[in-house]
């Protein structure tokens, strides 16, 4: 099976070399121009007070650690929500970018699609037409993140997770960037702790799929994921996260550089093969079809 492993991932890093990133997203937020210019380097006080120029008065700016939030008044108690926000990015940030220092983030919160677009119109008046993805966006130069929680939380927990990916890893490939994303699109809490559970996307992996190491050969930038490679990816992160093993694979993607493939990082690191082939077909076996 060695052999076996080495010859594909040997193919799909000659693609790679050649076919570079693969296609360009749709929405790209570095085409907009910085709106907060205060965002790195003034106080919390001066940086509150820009945002509340550009924001309606129906949102509540405060911060929260190294976080500063906008959320709407009413509703939910937006202090909790703060706190509840700070205490899973810290969360995140330690269990896969321990050695990654805290930064300063704006979050911005819309109630809905409608409210979202709005404020993305405030924020950036040279929003292209086609206005933003429904799943919001993170704007690297403002450190700004904008997302709309009208189904819960699940697009904020991966704005957050992106942002801290790319604080880290700012040549992180782009199969990883949305593996990564995906991970608490379910969650739970358990205790006062943040934790991904298994999603629909099991359904997209096949019962009599052989689960073995060399599944994942072939995930790499070098033509789109399918639904399939997706769902197998964010399966490996849940089993990494309760293995307290996440931090591992972002240090071994961030070694290994932009054209790694998913295999060649797994070889670097300590993996147990077995245990992952067996959490595999236990968690793809028990999943509703």
């Amino acid at each position: 099976m060695q052999i076996r492993i080495m010859l594909a991932a040997l193919s799909v890093c000659v693609v790679c070399a050649t076919a570079g990133t693969g296609a360009a997203q749709a929405f790209d937020s570095g085409a907009l121009a910085a709106a907060i210019p205060a965002s790195k380097s003034a106080d919390d006080a001066t940086l509150i007070a820009e945002l509340e120029t550009k924001l309606p008065a129906n949102l509540s700016v405060a911060s929260q650690g190294h976080l500063v939030i906008a959320a709407p008044a009413s509703g939910q108690d937006p202090g909790a929500q703060r706190q509840r926000i700070a205490r899973v990015q810290a969360q995140m940030r330690e269990q896969a970018f321990p050695k990654l220092e805290a930064r300063r983030t704006i979050v911005v919160l819309a109630p809905d699609a409608f409210a979202l677009e709005e404020l993305a119109r405030r924020l950036y008046p040279q929003l292209p037409e086609s206005g933003v993805p429904a799943s919001g966006f993170y704007h690297r130069q403002d450190r700004l993140i904008l997302v709309s929680t009208a189904q819960g939380d699940g697009d904020l927990w991966a704005q957050l997770m992106g942002a801290l990916l790319r604080d880290d890893n700012p040549l992180a490939p782009q199969w990883f960037e949305q593996a990564a994303a995906t991970l608490y699109a379910s969650n739970e809490w358990q205790g006062s702790e943040l934790a991904p559970t298994l999603d629909a996307r099991m359904r997209d992996i096949p019962l009599d799929q052989d689960l073995d190491y060399d599944v994942f050969a072939g995930v790499c930038d070098c033509y789109p994921l399918t639904a399939e490679q997706l769902a197998l990816m964010r399966l490996l992160l849940i089993y990494l996260h309760q293995r307290g093993e996440l931090h591992l694979l972002h240090a071994a993607i961030k070694e290994q550089g932009r054209y790694t493939t998913l295999l060649q990082a797994l070889d670097t690191m300590p993996f147990d093969q077995r245990a992952w082939k067996t959490f595999a077909e236990e968690s793809v076996r028990s999943y509703p079809r």
